[in-house]
């Protein structure tokens, strides 16, 4: 029989956005991994013990709540007990209690064991929503002994006990990945459940709060894809045909000590980058006064797409930035021949530092294949918010806006909007 909840069997008459679907990617979870059905219940229930019921069998989308494998027709099978979870954002206490009644219904999800208890599951993705569906069951006949109340579990609490699993290593090879994917699933079509939704709620975790930074960057940008599968980073949106970014890609990060987070872009990075930034003398210069922006060199050397070796000289950014606007139309790749000749002239003008010219060495004049060098004359700008700020922002639901807002005030300083 064809099974919903068969992997294989994938359902596409739903959007991924549809509740049913995460629903049914939880059940999923829940009957492959052992260890998560064992955590989803510690939520439930911190007295249960799941390894003593009888095995588990798994439904979802089912008007009925009892399977036909109960034998009804015997009459010394006493009342099944039975659960109703509620899975919410924002999870309640109800008074309310739970009831068997005749009303039509489609239950979200089913997990019953046996004869001993059946676990009717309503999910909800949205903050707000009634207890009616959870509290007011169709049992068909079928004698159950609820408990009196609703028990309710929150999605971001639920999420984080799954991330953690994987996290520390307590699941592994395809139980992990199923986890894994399901996270990933829930983070891209359900961001407002998930642990990391706020970085309130990510706070406890440096790789969720990384999750979290990735996500607002996305949305603040519009731009979905990671950059090298790398979290909190993203390409920005093409320009027009025919115009040319001097900057590629923005960056939003926390740092070492998880004080702060930093919004960085990195214009001038390649050649090409610098050709065009430097090009707009007023616009690269404006950038040094532009409100919460600090602006710093980052000289590079590059050969073909990669860059290689970085040297920081502690020349003033103004001057750094006023002698490539005066030569980046005549910087080229640069001879074998020419090498010394130019590191002498950048680290006399302090634009590279003399202690780094053994990496170069390493890097480029140890590589005989390597017949020439890319002078790539870059910025690093970083906007800095403190954690606290960031989380405040996010609180209030206006962070993306705050990213949205300052990347697009340095792009529009770059006229490259």
């Amino acid at each position: 029989m064809k099974s919903s909840l068969n992997v294989f069997h994938t359902d596409h008459s739903l959007a991924g956005h549809h509740e049913n679907q995460l629903t049914r990617g939880l059940l999923i979870v829940l009957r492959y991994s052992p260890l998560a059905h064992a955590t989803w219940w510690r939520l439930v229930d911190q007295n249960a013990c799941v390894e003593s019921l009888p095995a588990a069998r798994f439904r979802t989308q089912q008007a009925r709540l009892i399977s036909q494998l109960r034998e009804e027709s015997r009459a010394d099978i006493p009342p099944i007990r039975g659960i109703s979870v509620l899975l919410t954002p924002d999870p309640r206490q109800s008074e309310v209690a739970v009831k068997a009644t005749d009303r039509s219904q489609i239950l979200d999800g089913i997990i019953q064991y046996g004869d001993e208890l059946v676990v009717a599951i309503e999910n909800k993705i949205v903050p707000g929503g009634g207890l009616r569906q959870a509290t007011s069951i169709n049992t068909g006949g079928v004698e159950v002994d609820f408990d009196k109340h609703v028990r309710t579990v929150a999605w971001q609490e639920l999420l984080e006990a799954l991330a953690d699993l994987s996290v520390r290593g307590l699941v592994s090879g395809c139980e992990q990945q199923l986890i894994d994917d399901f996270l990933e699933f829930a983070e891209h079509y359900f961001p407002q459940v998930g642990p990391y939704s706020t970085l309130r709620r990510a706070e406890r975790s440096r790789a969720r709060l990384e999750r979290r930074l990735d996500s607002v960057l996305a949305l603040a940008l519009g731009v979905e894809e990671m950059t090298r599968q790398e979290l909190g980073s993203r390409h920005l949106p093409a320009l027009p045909k025919g115009q040319q970014r001097s900057v590629e890609m923005a960056f939003l990060k926390l740092d070492r000590a998880g004080k702060r987070v930093l919004l960085i872009l990195y214009p001038g990075d390649t050649l090409s980058q610098a050709r065009v930034l430097y090009q707009r003398a007023d616009a690269v210069r404006g950038l040094l006064n532009l409100p919460g922006w600090t602006v710093r060199t980052n000289f590079h050397w590059g050969h073909l797409t990669s860059g290689l070796c970085w040297s920081h000289g502690d020349i003033n950014p103004a001057t750094y930035i006023d002698y490539w606007i005066a030569r980046i139309a005549k910087v080229k790749m640069l001879p074998r021949s020419k090498w010394d000749e130019h590191w002498a002239a950048l680290e006399n003008l302090h634009i590279v530092a003399p202690e780094d010219r053994p990496e170069f060495d390493r890097r480029f004049t140890s590589k005989p294949k390597i017949l020439k060098a890319g002078m790539r004359p870059g910025l690093v700008c970083e906007y800095v918010w403190t954690f606290d700020e960031a989380m405040r922002l996010d609180d209030e639901g206006h962070f993306v806006t705050a990213v949205r807002d300052t990347v697009s005030a340095f792009l529009h300083q770059l006229k490259e909007v």
